[in-house]
């Protein structure tokens, strides 16, 4: 029997291709020709009926009709046809393509007369799960809160739930598991005890069983407690409810219960239920999920030193990763995975090649987001990684040959451990230098009552100039009064507050603050929180965000990046240096 590579590279392969090549292109002139005398409306209705079975026909039938749309210059059918171009490419997995669409789409509904939340919802959900794919998180969160927005306009529960699991699942993506699990619970509640009917109902909550159970799994992978248990009972329940024609939570659920073997050790299990799926993903044309299956099952060979067998399958999840725009949060663990299979079959500079792709990967993530620079993960991920090599070179002392080679490579592993471990302990020992000096700083604030960026009335003291003199003495009082705090306090606010232009307040404080408005202002905030986050228990429990809106900041963003700037440290870093020292009390 002919391996799939060996077929494909076969004569009668190569023919057969050529000739469904001419064909395909044949058919879409045929087909682009029948489309000519058609009518928008039959147009789209084509395309509702071959979106979900044949999504390439359907792309053709709404891009023609857009084009019958742009000569009516219709334009809310124009918008509409957008978006389903949009839609049928991301269904073919052109990513790219469809983001462009997508963004036009968005465009054309929001300039519309009358703005139809509905499409906005949709086009916005779209554009999230576009930029998710692409791994451009913040931005997908952006799109996902914009979605919420207008699905809460338009009364829609159903939309409103999408819109929060689509937002849970970036917090999974970011390891920001348990506030994840509490959104999918919610969601699940929310579900449950809704009075008006939901449609697609039970899907959703199949998506909510397996987006827990994934995240408690991930969390096990990412933490040293086992959360097993926890995983398996939301998985179960997801089983015993899924429909046997819901293929998208079928397969779901199936990985995750893939996983679940694996990890009870059950690595035979897990094979034969991974034959199942592929097969499943093969039929669904589903990446996503066969890169997923291929991965698990390199992964249970390689527990039974089937490293042969482990090698191939580890390599086509490799493969469908190298060529495919989205991005795979398994990438990390396949780069590891590989190194360890190619180090044991003999492969060291395979194996190390692999390795050091590993841990670029985790730093490339480390860099992406500040969260996954936590103590426990590091350790806990390196540390598996060098238990793994240890029993490795035991299993390989016995073999002469290959002795020489394997010291190299440990030596070097070794090396690079070593570099990791005093990376990271400088890295932690300059945070915590930055948290102590910050704590400093909120305590010298605290003793002179108000925490402003240079004591007025001194500098007035010695200012010649009446004018400036008498501006100072008010910036004071604005100071004391902490109208710093107001969300809209523009340079023009100030000004007008003080009795004054911009031009004169904005020169005054370059002059005598020696800093722009901006950096004032922002300095005034930053102090002021350092101090209520220090004394005030019940705002240190605050989300980032309603903390930031208490010091004057509209975006979280804003308040984290001057946060920083001015400490040297994150919100978050703060906040858990405060909540542990109060825990020691």
């Amino acid at each position: 029997m002919l391996h799939f590579k060996q077929y494909c590279y076969s004569t009668f392969f190569k023919f057969f291709v050529i000739i469904m090549y001419f064909v395909s292109v044949s058919n879409a002139f045929a087909q682009t020709d029948s489309l000519a005398d058609k009518s928008y409306d039959e147009l789209t209705k084509l395309y509702v009926k071959s979106i979900n079975t044949q999504p390439s026909h359907a792309l053709v039938y709404i891009t023609k009709a857009h084009e019958v749309a742009l000569k009516e210059k219709n334009k809310k059918n124009i918008a509409k046809t957008m978006y389903g171009i949009a839609f049928s490419n991301y269904t073919l997995a052109n990513n790219s393509q469809a983001l462009e669409s997508v963004e036009k789409s968005i465009l054309l509904f929001e300039s519309a007369d009358k703005r139809n939340n509905t499409l906005l919802f949709q086009a916005h959900n779209l554009k999230g799960a576009l930029l998710t794919d692409l791994r451009q998180n913040s931005s997908a969160l952006n799109a996902h809160l914009k979605a919420k927005a207008y699905a809460k306009k338009a009364n829609n529960i159903r939309n409103e739930i999408l819109a929060s699991t689509n937002i849970a699942f970036i917090k999974k993506d970011h390891k920001d598991f348990k506030d994840a699990i509490r959104i999918f619970k919610e969601n699940l509640e929310t579900l449950e005890n809704a009075t008006k009917p939901i449609a697609k109902k039970l899907s959703y909550q199949l998506f909510q069983y397996a987006n827990i159970s994934e995240a408690y799994l991930r969390m096990g992978e990412m933490t040293s407690e086992n959360y097993l248990k926890e995983a398996k009972y939301y998985n179960e329940l997801g089983l015993q409810k899924c429909p046997k024609d819901d293929i998208t939570s079928y397969s779901y659920l199936l990985i995750n219960k893939i996983v679940i073997l694996h990890e009870e050790g059950k690595y035979e299990e897990s094979i034969a239920l991974v034959k199942k799926t592929e097969l499943l993903a093969i039929d669904t044309k589903d990446e996503n999920l066969l890169c997923a299956v291929y991965f698990y099952a390199g992964k249970s060979y390689a527990k039974l030193n089937k490293y042969e067998t482990a090698l191939d399958f580890l390599e086509k999840a490799n493969a469908i990763i190298l060529t495919s725009e989205k991005k795979y949060h398994i990438e990390r663990l396949l780069k590891k995975e590989l190194s360890i299979v190619y180090t044991a079959i003999g492969n060291i500079e395979k194996g190390q090649e692999y390795f050091e792709k590993y841990v670029s990967l985790v730093e490339k993530e480390t860099e992406e987001d500040i969260k996954v620079i936590k103590e426990v993960y590091i350790k806990n991920d390196i540390a598996e990684l060098r238990e793994e090599l240890n029993k490795l070179s035991e299993r390989m002392a016995s073999e002469t040959l290959q002795k020489q080679q394997l010291y190299v490579v440990l030596g070097i592993l070794i090396v690079l451990l070593i570099i990791s471990i005093f990376w990271y302990r400088n890295k932690v020992k300059q945070v915590k230098k930055r948290i102590e000096n910050a704590l400093q700083k909120a305590n010298e604030l605290e003793k002179t009552g108000i925490p402003q960026v240079a004591n007025s009335s001194s500098i007035s003291e010695k200012v010649t100039d009446a004018k400036a003199a008498l501006l100072l003495q008010k910036l004071q009082k604005f100071e004391e009064e902490k109208m710093y705090l107001l969300p809209d306090c523009s340079l023009s606010f100030v000004a007008e507050q003080l009795d004054s232009n911009t031009s004169y307040v904005s020169n005054v404080i370059n002059n005598y603050k020696n800093k722009t408005f901006k950096t004032y202002i922002s300095e005034l905030r930053i102090n002021t929180a350092l101090v209520q986050l220090k004394n005030d228990e019940k705002l240190r429990s605050y989300t980032i965000k309603a903390i930031a809106e208490e010091f004057g900041f509209k975006r979280q963003e804003t308040f984290s990046k001057a946060f920083k700037t001015q400490t040297g440290i994150h919100p978050s870093q703060y906040l858990k240096k405060l909540r542990k020292d109060l825990e020691t009390i």
